[in-house]
């Protein structure tokens, strides 16, 4: 349906007569080169063409208006019956087609028909436009003047006069020139281009063999496996930890009771391997006086934030002593440890950012200890109005794609007594180079960065301090800066990954 209107609205644009008579190229790099040429435009007889008044082009801008108008009504009225989600992703879907539209489709498609047009529509051999303007008697030659190559031929005793060549004059020489440095700035820009669509070529190269189709299948099976996104109360919190999420981190029986045999430290869908064990860590807050008058409540409880974030340590039960014995595990889960113990980092939520440190509790052992360290845990009220955030985080493999996964569960305790849960999984494949292709293509690549920066660095000492007055140079240095900055990423990574 766009196309059609499409159309005519490129005809309209392009069959506009100009508001002033312009003079044809033609005629212009005639005069440049013999000015005097006296061409009688009396004779010119042009074919008739459908053309509009130079005004219509405010009738072409009005319906391009109207049509633009229409999409946007369209779009908000269609995203309105579609409900948040399905417009969200609709939405998401128009963006991304329409930047990969301009920056990768429409450019192929232009080049393309470029080609096209200039292989399989050529005009006549007669040039229309020169018929128009040229005379054949004008061009004939002087008597000092004879063809380069002559189509008829001559004997060796024909008798030939010498002949005077008359040297070019000023404007000659001039329009030359011009020409010559014309061809030459387009062969650069022709070379320049070949070597972006190269640089292009490579980069894409590289993002896809980084792609692996089953990541969706991993993060989608890891969802639904772990993640309950209806739990509202600490109750609910606990029942989740107890009943499902600390069962599903040990491989248990099989439909027929089987025990898992060769299964150890795999995770209860038998495909994911867990790596180390998982962690949970909570965020709490401290407990301070209330604003508001006594009467109503002694104390407050906030949101959480850096500064009144509690970072005591603690007896089991949050008391300052106790005179009950518990296992190593239960009473580290009360100690206060630091993102540099603990060798985590800051984490992003939906209603806070919450730093590496807090209370740890490590799933390690037997699955009958960790079910008995959650139950008492649960009668300490090891979770209880003060906490603000629980993060639990753990690593998995799976050995069948050659995928590692990395989960992080967040449970956000408000203020307002509301829990908010979410979860993000970031599969991973540490395992680099596993193609020819990829590995040619960063070789190639890290070549084109390196040719850029001698580019670069050649223009800086030719052209000085003009050199950063132009738009394009720190375009140029933001590509080098990211290139060599993801250089220096893969090392950090691939250093991480022997360390782990």
């Amino acid at each position: 349906f766009a196309l059609i209107p499409s159309l005519l609205l490129v005809q309209l644009f392009r069959r506009l007569q100009p508001r002033k008579k312009r003079i044809s190229p033609l005629h212009q790099t005639l005069y440049k080169i013999r000015p005097d040429l006296n061409i009688n435009e009396e004779k010119i007889k042009k074919k008739f063409s459908l053309s509009f008044p130079w005004w219509c082009i405010f009738v072409a801008y009005g319906l391009c208006t109207i049509l633009v108008g229409l999409s946007i009504i369209f779009i908000i009225a269609r995203g309105i019956e579609f409900g948040d989600d399905k417009t969200q992703k609709w939405l998401i879907s128009i963006l991304s087609g329409f930047f990969s539209s301009i920056i990768f489709t429409q450019p192929l498609k232009i080049i393309g028909l470029a080609i096209f047009f200039a292989f399989f529509c050529q005009n006549s051999s007669d040039d229309k436009e020169a018929n128009e303007y040229l005379d054949n008697n004008q061009l004939a030659l002087d008597n000092d003047e004879e063809h380069l190559h002559s189509v008829k031929k001559k004997s060796i005793f024909t008798y030939r006069q010498p002949i005077r060549v008359d040297r070019l004059n000023e404007t000659e020489i001039n329009h030359a020139r011009n020409e010559r440095l014309k061809e030459i700035h387009m062969w650069s820009m022709i070379k320049e281009l070949l070597l972006y669509l190269c640089f292009i070529t490579v980069l894409y190269i590289i993002i896809y063999s980084n792609r692996d189709l089953n990541s969706f299948l991993q993060v989608n099976h890891s969802r639904k496996f772990f993640f309950n996104s209806r739990i509202t109360t600490i109750d609910d919190y606990w029942n989740w930890l107890e009943n499902s999420f600390i069962e599903n981190i040990r491989a248990q029986q099989w439909y027929n009771n089987d025990p898992p045999r060769n299964l150890s430290g795999f995770i209860n869908d038998k495909s994911n391997r867990l790596i180390g064990w998982a962690t949970m860590r909570q965020l709490r807050i401290k407990s301070t006086l209330c604003r508001v008058q006594n009467e109503i409540t002694s104390t407050c409880q906030y949101d959480y934030t850096f500064n009144n974030e509690d970072k005591y340590s603690y007896k089991p039960g949050w008391k300052n002593e106790t005179i009950q014995n518990y296992s190593s595990a239960i009473s580290q889960s009360f100690q206060y440890s630091t993102s540099e113990d603990l060798n985590t980092y800051s984490y992003i939520g939906e209603y806070g950012t919450y730093s590496g440190n807090g209370y740890v509790y490590e799933f390690r052992g037997r699955l009958v200890d960790l079910q008995s360290n959650l139950s008492l845990l649960h009668q300490l009220e090891w979770i209880n109005n003060q906490t603000r955030a629980i993060i639990i985080q753990l690593t998995l493999y799976n050995p069948n794609v050659q995928l590692f996964t990395s989960v992080t569960f967040l449970a956000e305790f408000l203020s307002s007594t509301g829990i908010f849960t979410s979860a993000r999984f970031e599969p991973m494949n540490f395992y680099t180079f596993t193609s020819i292709t990829q590995f040619v293509s960063i070789i190639i690549y890290m070549i084109i960065i390196i040719y850029f920066m001698w580019i670069e660095i050649r223009s800086v000492f030719k052209l000085k301090w003009t050199y950063f007055h132009q738009f394009w140079a720190y375009i140029e240095i933001g590509i080098i800066i990211c290139s060599w900055t993801s250089v220096g990423i893969y090392i950090w990574r691939y250093n991480e990954t022997r360390r782990v």
